[in-house]
């Protein structure tokens, strides 16, 4: 049996969470441990995919545990795997970062758009020349939503 997504929703929202009470975030968190791929990009350059754990999920963003960090508002690709499909791609920009030592931090990102798997072989190119230099971050709402646009467009075209 496989759970509906609604039905999964609900079951979710009952769950406790690894949130405590003075937590403000508008998402309850799930902890979650499992491993994932990212792509990180270097301006507009893709770096080589590498294997990062998660720590928690919720219905707009994720934490991850790198070996090395990452700037604020940099983008990169995670890629969640699917039994006996192919991984589901979702453009994320970090939001929160923690280092713990000097090979390990902790990111916050927001899921910023998922990809069509469609595009998957030009997944990683187009979202690169799509968010140009993510080394900063976007100055408002405005710039941000145009980036997001960017890669889409990219993305899709």
């Amino acid at each position: 049996m496989v759970l509906s997504a609604d039905f999964f929703e609900r079951i979710l929202k009952t769950l406790k969470t690894d949130a405590s009470s003075s937590d403000k975030r508008a998402a309850k968190r799930i902890g979650i441990r499992a491993q994932v791929r990212i792509t990180r990009f270097n301006g507009k350059i893709p770096e080589p995919a590498e294997r990062v754990w998660t720590r928690d999920i919720s219905e707009s963003g994720i934490g991850i545990l790198c070996p090395k960090t990452m700037k604020i508002g940099q983008y990169f690709v995670l890629e969640l795997p699917r039994e006996e499909d192919e991984p589901v791609r979702i453009v994320c920009q970090a939001k929160r970062r923690q280092v713990i030592e000097k090979e390990l931090c902790v990111i916050g990102a927001a899921f910023q758009s998922p990809l069509d798997s469609t595009t998957a072989a030009n997944t990683v190119t187009n979202v690169a020349e799509a968010a140009k230099d993510t080394a900063e971050p976007p100055k408002d709402a405005a710039d941000e939503a145009e980036t997001i646009q960017r890669i889409k467009s990219a993305i899709l075209s």
